[in-house]
């Protein structure tokens, strides 16, 4: 059986172990407005990471759950060179059952920018859900594109969160480079600048997310006290 994170730790040191790492997205940014996103998000890292919150909500949208990656990044596709074809994915240590959506947005997350990103991504869930009933060969679909997109909106900050967290390995990997002589000043700058926009974009996202979603007054897991 599949493992969940919040399963073998307490809902105490899901926070601090999200809390520890969110330190070192301060390397990469430590402006007003990052420190605040932190804080904000630190405080509902519990409701994400530290419960049922996938099982919940795909109960109360009567969702099928399947199995996803879990760490889908740009790093985890491999592709063929000459034919611009998948060959595999790999780094299936996270892997669990969940929503399907979840890993287009871990892929989008790291492979485009915020703008990029923000601007695709409805046409993105869009073309999985084509995909999804091209596949059936004239089955009903499972549930329509409305509930993908809600479906959508509701694990973003699920999703955020994880790679905001992993984004720390990234720091941690610039600052060993901001030593390596080999890279030239522009180079690090240029790809500082990356890392800090995917990440900055990934928090405001967030919370953005985590405040549309509490419209959703008729599922449970949204619903304010």
């Amino acid at each position: 059986r599949i493992m969940n994170f919040h399963e073998i730790h307490t809902m105490e040191q899901v926070r601090q172990t999200y809390t520890d790492m969110f330190k070192s997205i301060i390397s990469l940014d430590n402006s007003d407005h990052t420190k605040s996103l932190i804080d904000k998000i630190v405080s509902i890292v519990p409701k994400y990471h530290g419960g049922e919150f996938l099982s919940s909500i795909q109960s109360e949208m009567g969702v099928r759950p399947v199995l996803v990656n879990g760490d889908m990044h740009v790093g985890n596709v491999l592709i063929d060179v000459e034919s611009g074809n998948l060959l595999a994915l790999i780094d299936w240590q996270c892997t669990h059952l969940g929503v399907g959506v979840e890993d287009l947005h871990r892929i989008a997350l790291s492979a485009l920018t915020t703008n990029q990103r923000r601007e695709s991504f409805p046409l993105l869930v869009e073309e999985m859900y084509n995909s999804l009933v091209e596949n059936l060969v004239g089955a009903d679909p499972p549930y329509s594109l409305d509930t993908m997109l809600l479906l959508s909106d509701l694990i973003f900050p699920f999703c955020g969160i994880f790679f905001a967290a992993t984004l720390t390995i990234s720091a941690e990997h610039a600052m060993i480079q901001e030593n390596d002589a080999s890279i030239t000043v522009e180079e690090k700058t240029r790809r500082k600048a990356v890392e800090t926009d995917k990440l900055i974009g990934c928090l405001e996202d967030i919370v953005d997310f985590e405040i549309k979603n509490k419209k959703h007054s008729d599922i449970q897991k949204f619903r304010d006290p």
